[in-house]
């Protein structure tokens, strides 16, 4: 039995994920897979805009989980075995 495997087959979502939304964003740096050299995507870049959106949202949902005011041991807790 031979097993073949094609990269290019490969779905690779490429953007930010802010906010719980996937966000496309225009042009990046080439990605080249190191076993063959091709370029296979651009890794996005973000501006000040689009930090400045991830920090605002990561803030939100600090507040809204009230993770900081979970004891350390029920944090461990919530940790996936």
């Amino acid at each position: 039995m031979s097993l073949s495997f094609d990269p290019d087959t490969i779905p690779l979502p490429v953007g930010h994920f802010i906010g719980g939304e996937l966000i496309s964003t225009e042009g990046g740096i080439e990605m080249r897979r190191p076993s063959d050299g091709k370029s296979y995507t651009d890794c996005p870049v973000a501006g000040v805009e689009m930090i400045d959106r991830a920090v605002q949202s990561a803030k939100a949902a600090l507040r809204a989980s009230n993770w900081g005011g979970v004891r350390p041991r029920e944090r461990g807790c919530a940790r996936p075995a």
